[in-house]
C-alpha cells in the first residue's frame, strides 16, 4: 500500500494536467475523476516502485524497480527509453492517450512505455503484472480470453472487481477525515476480492491461470507493501 497516497496533497487545476517532478508527494485533497486520474499518474511516474492503492499495478511501475529490471534483462539503452518516456509522460500524460479507467488507470501509458522491450521480456512482464495483481487482472480481455471464461462468467468478475474497486475508493477517501489509513481493512477488501474471484473459475481455467504466471518472481516490498 502507497504511503504517498495517504499522505499527500494534489494541487491540481481542473483545465490543465500537473507538471510531476521525479519522487514527488502529495497530500489528499477532495477530488473528481480527473484529479483521482492525475494522483494515479502521479504515482505511476515517480522514480520509487509502489504498489497503487487500489485497482491494477501497472507495468510502468513495475519497471522502476531494480529487481524487475535485472528479471527481464533490462538494457541500459531499454531503461533510457523507459527513463525518457516518463519525461514525456510527466510533461503531458495525455498526449499517450491517459484516460480515466479507475481499475487499471495507467493502461495506456503501459503500451507505449513498452515499445521498446523484445517479445520474451514483454512476456515475463506481462507474468509479472499477472503475479502481482493476481486475479483483479481478470479484468483485461487478453487475460479473460486465454482463460476461456464465458459471458455470463465475465460478467460476474467485472462486477466483482468494480465493487472491490469502489469500496477501496471509499477506504481511501475516509483518510480526509480520519488521516490515518486503515491499512488491515485495505488488505481484507483484497483478499476477500482474490477469494470470491477464484471461486468463479473451473479447475480447468485455475490451471490454465497457474500456468500463464509464470515462474514465481519475488517482489521487493515496496511492491507489495502490506498484501
Amino acid at each position: 500500500m502507497s504511503n504517498q497516497f495517504a499522505k499527500a496533497t494534489v494541487f491540481e487545476n481542473r483545465r490543465r494536467t500537473p507538471t510531476v517532478s521525479k519522487g514527488a508527494t502529495f497530500d489528499l485533497v477532495p477530488y473528481n475523476p480527473s484529479m483521482l486520474t492525475s494522483l494515479c499518474l502521479i504515482l505511476t511516474l515517480t522514480t520509487v516502485p509502489q504498489a497503487m492503492p487500489f485497482g491494477l499495478t501497472g507495468k510502468l511501475m513495475l519497471l522502476q524497480a531494480k529487481e524487475v529490471k535485472r528479471e527481464i534483462r533490462l538494457t541500459k539503452e531499454q531503461e533510457k527509453a523507459v527513463s525518457n518516456f516518463m519525461d514525456q509522460a510527466q510533461k503531458d500524460p495525455n498526449q499517450f492517450g491517459a484516460g480515466f479507467d479507475l481499475h487499471y488507470p495507467t493502461r495506456s501509458l503501459d503500451v507505449k512505455a513498452t515499445e521498446s522491450l523484445e517479445p520474451d521480456q514483454k512476456a515475463r512482464l506481462q507474468q509479472l503484472f499477472l503475479q502481482i495483481n493476481g486475479l483483479l487482472a481478470l479484468s483485461e480481455k487478453d487475460v479473460s480470453d486465454l482463460l476461456g471464461l464465458p459471458d455470463e462468467t465475465l460478467s460476474t468478475v467485472k462486477s466483482r472487481i468494480k465493487a472491490y474497486d469502489k469500496e477501496s475508493l471509499t477506504l481511501l477517501m475516509d483518510v480526509q477525515k480520519t488521516r490515518k489509513l486503515d491499512k488491515k481493512k485495505m488488505k481484507e477488501l483484497r483478499e476477500t476480492a482474490l477469494a470470491e474471484l477464484a471461486k468463479l473459475l473451473t479447475t480447468e481455467q485455475t490451471l490454465k491461470w497457474t500456468t500463464i504466471l509464470g515462474e514465481p518472481f519475488k517482489f521487493p516490498k515496496s511492491l507489495t507493501g502490506d498484501r
